[in-house]
């Protein structure tokens, strides 16, 4: 982890134990033990975190990639309401278009 050979580990430990004392240095030993335990439960928890928002992103990708290539054949407008809805309108806008006849010419 920190690439420290035997030598530079044996010279921490007694330098650790002249520097803490023999009453200090398990609870020191224990402390940053702990505290090592957590940091790695914390990264551990934002990998998985960022892997699941990776794979919401693919899953919202793939949807969005889906109801662009079948636009008519989704939820809110199924081809036979489509049809309906169109039909409903063209018709009025031909009754209309009847009831006023273009005068000399004008496209207005």
């Amino acid at each position: 982890m920190f690439n420290l050979g035997f030598s530079e580990m044996l010279f921490t430990a007694v330098l650790a134990l002249i520097v803490l004392g023999p009453k200090q240095l398990p609870q020191m030993a224990k402390y940053l033990g702990k505290i090592l335990g957590e940091l790695r439960r914390a990264g551990n928890e934002f990998t998985s975190e960022m892997y699941r928002a990776q794979d919401n992103v693919k899953t919202f990708q793939q949807e969005l990639e889906n109801s662009i290539a079948r636009p008519k054949n989704n939820a809110f407008h199924p081809p036979e309401e489509q049809q309906k809805f169109e039909t409903e309108f063209q018709y009025p806008l031909e009754l209309e278009n009847d009831h006023n006849p273009k005068t000399n010419g004008d496209k207005t």
